[in-house]
């Protein structure tokens, strides 16, 4: 019975992790006013010197430290000395060469000083300096990330001093809950295998190896998979662009409504990434994969239902576009599919496409997402490659264009007041029956507070301008990163690469910096409002009802974590399913 599957129905602890980085946050910037009008000839003494940054070595406070001269007079010229040193580590070449290979990404710095009076009784002339640096990373193949609500600071990471463990393999955690799958927590690294990209190795192919697992607290369920890619991402694009190929080991236990589903196999896989850039399409891509797998598929009696073992030739196409001032997402996705004892062959379709907006000025928006899906199937389909409610592809327009992920054939639609793999049919002698054909209409609202959320840029008054304007402004200082980028990769250094490098700056850096710059916050927590349609088809019940799901939840961004969690009410159901789905997913990333 379902009831047998307990999830997990206590959000409380993720919550309270949240509400502790919130606090700790807003008290971080909750700070003495800063003075600007003393002197070296007022003769303060120097108590302390600070750097707001994450990943800090002792060695740069240490510089830092002997460079105001802590113990000492204060001096504006020493303070500026100062920042110039963090400006040079930030700037450097091999910060940005990590910054780039590593994260996809770039940069744009301001940095200012706050000289704080903490003069008492026994020290009547003193100050703290503190260093802040406001630095805005922007991601240059998933431009989408730079939209969307995803966990941010302003402060920069210096990656030297982060733990190599952490530097190397960049790991994500995952923390989710669903009807049916049950309570789980997943991790996923990658690395390259290679030496990290240096001044005489950029632009050349790299291995990389990776490697993501699920695995429910509550049951045996469980998602594994590896892969080894021989990988060159240009940043050039256009007619030289990016391209993969991968060897994959994929296994998974999931559930198959009272039922489980284990699969078991590897592929080879290839894909070519082109980068536009013109008006209409930051990215496009095409993949194609081998497979081999068996499969099993069990009643909620272990009974046998299905168990064979196949070869399956897929292709995909992804497309990510920028579209009345959102992002959206198209996805195609066929594979063919034969038994390799005899057994008929089968036909798979299907596609999704999503859709993101935020709406309004300032910080306060509110965020649109609309996702529809469909699938078809023709020949032969064994039970267990049919198609079933799959809460797991919720993601699709948050994964990176070149993400594993994306690679996997969709499951099925999108229906969040089910559990994972629920909404089946049964025949009379009590087999699972998933849909030959299915189709989705996902909808979700993010409404803003403003009393629970912070601006990520504060607003800082800087001589006649401001933080956010110097931001703005700052644009430039990534262009020269970017022309050597494209040098490193083998195009030549003269006027047409500088005019790409323009290019690359103009369409993706400066508006996403505009766009970060006014409307992103360090933390917001949003009421959700939640609506889905769907209708899945199965054997013999070729007009399935039309299921209506409704309900409400939160979202929370905070720095280093993302938390989406609510209620969905099946207002209209059909028969055998549940009344709602609590659901749950939160995301530990951007640890550097």
């Amino acid at each position: 019975m379902k009831d047998s599957r307990p999830a997990y129905r206590g959000p409380a602890p993720i919550l309270a992790l949240l509400a502790f980085f919130c606090v700790r946050t807003l008290n971080a910037q909750s700070e003495a006013a800063c003075r600007t009008d003393i002197t070296e000839s007022m003769g303060y003494r120097v108590r302390s010197a600070k750097l707001e940054a994450r990943w800090v070595s002792k060695d740069l406070i240490d510089r830092l430290r002997t460079i105001v001269r802590v113990g000492g007079t204060y001096s504006p010229i020493r303070v500026s000395a100062a920042q110039k040193a963090v400006e040079d580590e930030l700037v450097s070449r091999e910060h940005r060469s990590f910054e780039f290979s590593n994260l996809g990404a770039a940069s744009v710095l301001v940095i200012d000083s706050c000289v704080k009076d903490v003069s008492d009784e026994q020290h009547p002339k003193q100050v703290d300096v503190v260093i802040r640096p406001h630095y805005l990373r922007v991601d240059l193949f998933h431009v989408g990330s730079n939209i969307l609500p995803v966990p941010r600071t302003i402060e920069p990471s210096f990656y030297d001093a982060v733990p190599p463990a952490i530097r190397n393999w960049n790991p994500q955690m995952t923390f989710f809950s669903d009807r049916n799958y049950g309570a789980a927590v997943g991790l996923q690294a990658g690395t390259v295998l290679s030496a990290t990209k240096s001044n005489d190795t950029a632009g050349r192919p790299e291995f990389r190896l990776s490697a993501e697992g699920d695995k429910s607290l509550n049951h045996s369920f469980y998602d594994v998979s590896t892969s080894v890619a021989f990988t060159s991402q240009r940043l050039s694009g256009g007619s030289d662009p990016s391209w993969t190929f991968a060897a994959r080991y994929d296994g998974f236990l999931r559930p198959r409504d009272d039922g489980e589903y284990l699969k078991n196999g590897g592929s080879f896989d290839t894909q070519l990434q082109l980068r536009p850039r013109n008006d209409f399409v930051d990215a496009v891509s095409f993949g194609a994969a081998v497979s081999g797998s068996s499969n099993r598929l069990e009643d909620d009696a272990g009974r046998r239902i299905a168990e064979r073992s196949d070869i399956a030739i897929a292709a995909r196409s992804i497309l990510d576009s920028r579209w009345i001032g959102g992002i959206a997402r198209l996805g195609l996705w066929s594979d063919n599919g034969i038994g390799t004892s005899g057994e008929s062959s089968y036909q798979r379709l299907a596609a999704r496409f999503s859709f993101a907006k935020e709406f309004g000025n300032g910080h306060q928006t509110v965020g649109v997402e609309i996702s529809v899906g469909g699938g078809q199937t023709w020949g032969s389909v064994p039970e267990y490659a049919q198609f079933y409610v799959s809460n797991l592809g919720a993601n699709f327009l948050r994964e990176p264009i070149d993400s594993a992920d994306l690679s996997e054939f969709p499951a099925g639609p999108v229906i969040r007041s089910l559990g994972e793999g629920e909404g089946t049919g049964h025949n009379h002698s009590g087999r699972i029956n998933g849909g030959q054909s299915f189709w989705n209409v996902n909808v979700s609202i993010a409404i803003p507070v403003p009393q629970l959320s912070r601006p990520l840029v504060p607003d800082i008054e800087m001589g006649n301008s401001t933080l956010a304007r110097k931001l703005k402004g700052a644009v430039n200082s990534a262009r020269n990163a970017i022309n050597d980028e494209l040098v490193q990769e083998g195009l030549p250094d003269n006027d047409e690469t500088t005019a790409k490098a323009d290019s690359i700056v103009d369409r993706d850096i400066k508006p996403a910096v505009d766009f970060i710059a006014d409307h992103a916050n360090i933390y917001a927590v949003k009421p959700l409002l939640l609506c889905d349609v769907a209708q899945l088809n199965s054997s013999g019940h070729s007009d399935g009802e039309t299921r209506v799901g409704v309900g409400g939840g939160l979202q929370v961004t905070v720095v280093t974590a993302k938390l989406e969690t609510g209620y969905m009410w099946g207002v209209k159901r059909e028969r055998g399913d549940p009344h709602g789905n609590f659901f749950l997913r939160f995301v530990f990333e951007n640890i550097f």
